[in-house]
């Protein structure tokens, strides 16, 4: 049940020393903070932000940042890509010239950057835009896969709004630490072990007290993951009032869960 509350580096620095006796370098506490973090796994810690992504040649670079990509649509127009699930990466070359599409009984063919006449009529007498569905076809251009901080896109030039959870960092651009004391002292311990280990290595500190500090900080990381998977107040009175109304709401994904509480 993480608060909110974030701490500096330097507490970090002073908790080590005052619980271990060791002395351990800012920018080596910094790397150790963003790979413990990484480590629990919990998106709680993170901060959730949105920012424009430039798409240049059916290529853009998200911010450096993101650490979990929510989901991402076209800024113009408001369409939303959805995730490329093909067997081979997107090809970002051109768009397919022919694409399937099927919907209730009626199967056409889309040529050309042209509808078929008799698919068009058929959904339009249906009061449906056979854009929609096109739009989730695998030939679709409205897709995106990502590697390496890079999103690929099948559309060449366009700007992309990009939902996303990031690691928090303060104004001096070092890492906000959880102040919540289970999360803490779960850095603080983890940050330990890896110097401890160091040490170890290295002949200045026994086998038997580095496993001793490791079972410590083994103890303390999953204690910490375990505390931020509880669910907050509000969320565990969500949980029970859907649980227990009359006419159960079974499309709450779809709708992004706006009706939790209700």
């Amino acid at each position: 049940m993480f608060s909110g509350r974030y701490t500096t580096v330097s507490n970090v620095i002073e908790s080590i020393h005052r619980d271990f006796g060791i002395v351990v370098p800012k920018g080596d506490v910094m790397e150790f903070i963003w790979e413990a973090i990484g480590i629990m796994g919990r998106p709680e810690i993170l901060i959730p932000g949105v920012k424009d992504v430039v798409v240049t040649d059916y290529t853009g670079y998200l911010p450096p940042e993101q650490y979990l990509l929510l989901g991402c649509r076209e800024k113009s127009t408001g369409i939303s890509l959805s995730p490329y699930v093909g067997t081979y990466p997107l090809s970002g070359s051109k768009d397919s010239p022919t694409a399937v599409v099927a919907a209730t009984t009626f199967i056409g063919v889309y040529e050309n950057g042209v509808f078929q006449k008799e698919l068009s009529d058929a959904f339009i007498s249906l009061n449906v835009d056979l854009s929609s569905y096109l739009r989730w076809s695998d030939d679709s251009k409205y897709k995106y896969s990502v590697q390496n901080g890079v999103i690929r896109t099948g559309i060449q030039n366009t700007v992309l709004e990009v939902a996303y959870l990031g690691f928090p960092v303060w104004e001096d651009e070092t890492p906000m630490v959880p102040e919540d004391p289970r999360v803490f002292r779960g850095i603080v311990n983890y940050i330990a072990e890896k110097v401890a280990f160091k040490m170890m290595l290295t002949d200045k500190l026994s086998e038997r007290k580095w496993s001793y500090i490791q079972d410590k900080a083994l103890w303390a990381m999953g204690s910490a993951a375990n505390y931020l998977k509880l669910p907050t107040v509000e969320v565990m009175e969500g949980i029970k009032n859907r649980s227990i109304r009359i006419i159960p709401r079974n499309q709450m994904w779809s709708e992004g869960f706006k009706s939790l509480n209700d």
